[in-house]
């Protein structure tokens, strides 16, 4: 706007402007001082490039970005000092000017795109606290010298690359109270914060910045003690999508800023313990508060969303460093199958490892327009900052724990040589079904367990949350009239219904990714009459649009299980008496199933006898299956 506006020696300019263009001030050569007002955020590449009587240059906080070659050439300037707020500059920002001093009390070294200031024999002055970090930053090392500044303090501190801080014992002034931010500021470039120390930190503001893309997502991971006067959350949020969202803190709705028509709604667990299922979703009105730790699922023309926090007391959950507790709510119900529904979060403002909840049943997420089902005790499942799930409640278990030892600054899944203590597995035979096409995925579970029930038991079983859009295909096992995502159940008959739901009619392909080493599986298609080995390779087929609960059918079989008492080992005894079923010479566990495939009873030990009326019975014994006839 200026350029090369030869007469041009000073000017004003207004707090409304929020950016220096590029090229605005290059080659104003009698310019000869410039204060950059407050509101200005970005100052673009070649802004004051030639700038040949500039001497004095004020940069206020709120600047984040100066780009290349910003001040290059300005032969009068001598010193500069850095806006704290600093997330960026570019390569070039002060070569071939006359710096000899440059202060950046940026607590973390800004991203640099090269050199900063070429052969300038130039020092650098940064926090005494951070110096260490500018030694060993690309770019800023390559000052002459970098001299640490005593007892000065950033008043902000932006959070924008992989960082950590330790908060010291005792040094900080009683009344340094900065702002903290954690940040996205490009793909490669995200914020994600270790906090540790003795000492405490008191913040005036806390903010962090979340996008709609776990892989991009910003985390805070405390190990301190932090506080803040105001917490608030940015969160992009994809328009016209249903989010599942949770806050670490209390929410008033109406506190909520964002632009176009929105709306969140919470889920009813109660009406699902009814079996009312078309009223699951209840509406939020305007003055409602969101509870920390609940889940809410959140709708929007516009995006993007600034989420203040209730001034109360759960306002510093948000820097937690101890285990969080959830209490879930009961609903009772008829089936076992709609009891005790609640939709929570993950209550930390970072990634969590599922597998270190103090809570094994099986969780339900969101998954694009879908909903995918996870076990704790199988899967290395990662939450995202605030991402809400579905758990059931039961009286064993009606609290879920998050140890802080889940806490994770990125969805990286870790390697553990142990399992969590919390966790408890029998010999259990995992397989995992998919159903595709060309456009879709979906999967169910079945797990092969002689301890479990066939029966749905909420301690390992999930039911089967149906796709919300129709074009969607999704599979699931039947057992006992429920449709299941996660089937844990013992081998009985060894026979699993398994139903289809296709949105389109097409081509199709069913599919196991999980070979257990014990239990062979193949797939009955019963409209054609074919029976395919599983771990051969996938099934192929053509389907119109429906639901298809009778075509299909798992039969699974033991690898090396035999019928007939006449097959088992001599050592083994296994018959029927006047009183019910003796067994001799048992070293495994013994389970008594019905002729239907239900568990009827089940002891250890060498010599033992069942009391069961008559009726035909299969016994199993390790390996060893017999069937038995008490008359």
């Amino acid at each position: 706007m200026f350029y090369h506006c030869l007469s041009l020696s000073s000017i004003e300019l207004h707090n409304g402007i929020t950016n220096i263009g590029t090229y605005a001030f290059a080659g104003c050569n009698a310019l000869s001082s410039i204060i950059i007002p407050l509101g200005v955020t970005t100052i673009d590449k070649y802004a004051f490039e030639n700038c040949k009587s500039l001497h004095e240059v004020i940069l206020h906080d709120n600047i984040t970005s100066i780009g290349i070659y910003a001040f290059a050439n300005c032969d009068s300037l001598k010193n500069i000092t850095l806006p704290s707020t600093l997330t960026y500059c570019g390569m070039g920002a002060f070569s071939g000017s006359g710096l000899t001093e440059v202060t950046c009390p940026a607590f973390f070294p800004p991203i640099t795109g090269g050199d900063l200031i070429g052969a300038n024999n130039c020092t650098l002055y940064v926090p005494e606290w951070t110096l260490n970090r500018y030694k060993l930053a690309n770019n800023w090392n390559l000052f002459a010298s970098i001299e640490p500044i005593s007892g000065i303090y950033p008043n902000s501190i932006s959070v924008y690359t992989e960082e950590s801080l330790t908060i010291p014992a005792e040094g900080l002034a009683a009344d340094y109270k900065p702002n903290m931010e954690i940040v996205r500021y490009d793909n490669s470039n995200i914020g994600r914060f270790t906090v540790r120390g003795e000492g405490t930190l008191p913040l005036s503001s806390f903010k962090m910045q979340q996008t709609r893309d776990a892989n991009t997502m910003t985390s805070l991971v405390n190990y301190g003690t932090l506080t803040a006067d105001n917490v608030v959350t940015n969160i992009d949020i994809s328009t016209n999508t249903w989010h599942f969202l949770t806050f670490p803190y209390d929410v008033k709705v109406s506190d909520i800023a964002t632009v176009g028509n929105w709306v969140i709604s919470r889920y009813d667990g109660a009406a699902r313990a009814k079996e009312d299922f078309g009223n699951t979703w209840k509406t939020l009105p305007y003055d409602s508060i969101l509870h920390a730790g609940e889940g809410y699922i959140w709708h929007s023309q516009g995006g993007n969303f600034t989420v203040p926090a209730v001034d109360n007391e759960n306002k510093n959950l948000i820097f937690a460093n101890d285990t969080r507790y959830i209490q879930l709510k009961e609903n009772p119900s008829a089936t076992e199958a709609n009891y005790g529904w609640n939709l929570i979060g993950n209550p930390y403002p970072c990634f969590y490892d599922t597998r270190f909840m103090d809570f094994t049943s099986p969780i339900t997420v969101r998954s694009g327009n879908s909903y995918a089902a996870y076990s704790p005790v199988d899967d290395s499942y990662i939450l995202s900052p605030l991402e809400a799930f579905f758990v059931q409640c039961s009286a064993e278990s009606n609290v879920v724990g998050f140890y802080t030892e889940g806490r994770q600054t990125d969805n990286t899944v870790r390697t553990l040589t142990s399992a969590p203590s919390t966790r408890t597995a029998s010999e259990r035979s995992v397989l995992n079904l998919y159903l595709e096409s060309n456009a879709y995925a979906d999967h169910t579970r079945l797990v092969v367990n002689e301890g479990a029930s066939l029966a749905y038991e909420i301690a390992c079983d999930a039911a089967k949350f149906m796709s919300d859009d129709a074009t969607v295909p999704q599979l699931f096992t039947i057992e006992g009239g429920e449709r299941m995502a996660i089937n844990e159940r013992p081998l009985a008959n060894g026979k699993a219904v398994l139903g289809v739901y296709i949105g389109k009619a097409g081509s199709y392909t069913l599919s196991i990714d999980t070979k257990a080493m014990d239990t062979e599986v193949f797939l009955v298609d019963k409209l054609l009459g074919t029976e395919t080995d599983l771990a051969s390779g996938s099934y192929a087929f053509t389907a119109e649009a429906g639901t298809f609960t009778d075509r299909f059918e798992i039969r699974m079989k033991r690898t090396g299980v035999v019928d007939g008492i006449e097959a088992v080992a001599a050592e083994l005894k296994v018959e029927a008496t006047a009183d019910g079923i003796s067994v001799s010479n048992a070293t495994t566990p013994i389970y008594i199933y019905s002729a239907t495939g239900a568990l009827v009873d089940t002891k250890v030990g060498s010599a033992v006898t069942f009391d069961v009326p008559q009726g035909v019975y299969v016994v199993k014994v390790g390996d060893n299956v017999h069937k038995v006839v008490v008359k």
